[in-house]
């Protein structure tokens, strides 16, 4: 009994899968540890009003995904 073809392309598939995923939880962990590292400068280049208007953009946007969850 030997491996169909389609058995090995599934398997390939799922490999490729996995490896995707891991390579897309990287690069997010890096993204968050480059803006916390980056936090305190980009806050500076915005200023106060700069910082408050993002603030609030990404607070719209995190409520416009909860309700899309809903």
């Amino acid at each position: 009994m030997g491996f169909s073809k389609g058995s090995s392309t599934n398997l390939m598939d799922e490999i490729i899968f996995v490896i995707a995923c891991l390579l897309a939880v990287a690069v997010i962990a890096l993204t968050i540890f480059y803006c916390f590292k980056y936090a305190e400068r980009i806050q500076r280049l915005l200023g106060r009003g700069g910082t408050d208007i993002a603030v609030r953009l990404f607070a719209f946007i995190l409520f416009c995904l909860g309700v899309q969850i809903l």
